[in-house]
């Protein structure tokens, strides 16, 4: 029944609104999808949530050329 209700009110669902769940929903919506996109979060507010707690910071130094680039898109966003 939850699943027939999802696909009601959304085409795509993304549980955790950290920081892969918020930028798989931002990057779905600013590469064009243009179907509902739901994003479960169990601290909307994120005053708890672990990202917004974190002390890290960027990491930049990785052994393949395409994970630095991710990395380096990432601090764009950011």
């Amino acid at each position: 029944m939850k699943d027939t209700y999802l696909k009601n009110i959304c085409d795509i669902t993304v549980i955790g609104g950290g920081i892969i769940g918020s930028s798989i929903a931002y990057n779905l919506a600013n590469d064009g999808f243009d179907g509902k996109i739901l994003v479960i979060e169990k601290d909307p507010s994120y005053e708890f949530a672990s990202i917004s707690l974190s002390a890290g910071g960027v990491r930049e130094q990785f052994s393949l050329p395409k994970n630095i680039k991710i990395s380096q898109y990432g601090l764009n966003i950011f």
